[in-house]
């Protein structure tokens, strides 16, 4: 009786004889994850995760927007009045500017995409803060949150 042929791999023929080993290994087993994911429970609390940081976010950014409206606002009022004095002037801008830089980390919160902790601030884990520069871009690994 005649062998069937080896199974070739992608490798090419040297490889042959471990493709069906390499199968077998691949092989999933009930309630394990597809390759290259992270089991069911991992996920969810990685999905939970992002909704609390979300709505944290959120209602932070709400807040925020209400006081920071009052200081753009007046500080802008500040800065065209003819009647302040120049050095006056530049202090009123200079708050300008900073408030409006608050508005502009403030919009980010809303862009969350992912959780990225920033490793150089975080001095023990329950004192993480996020890295929003990486955790509001889009991810490059094609895997997301």
């Amino acid at each position: 009786m005649a062998q069937p042929a080896p199974e070739l791999s992608r490798q090419g023929p040297s490889q042959a004889p471990l493709a069906p080993a390499r199968r077998a290994m691949r092989a999933r087993q009930p309630g394990a994850p597809a390759r290259g994911r992270a089991p069911p429970a991992d996920r969810e609390l990685a999905r939970a995760r992002m909704q609390a940081a979300l709505l944290t976010s959120r209602t932070v950014a709400h807040h925020l927007r209400n006081q920071l409206t009052l200081t753009v606002g007046y500080c802008a009022l500040l800065a065209r009045n003819p009647a302040l004095p120049p050095s006056l002037r530049g202090q009123a801008l200079e708050a300008l500017h900073g408030a409006q830089a608050a508005v502009a980390v403030v919009a980010r919160l809303q862009r969350l995409r992912r959780l990225e902790l920033d490793a150089g601030l975080c001095l023990a884990p329950e004192q993480a803060i996020l890295d929003l520069d990486r955790s509001c871009e889009p991810p490059t690994d094609g895997l997301g949150v």
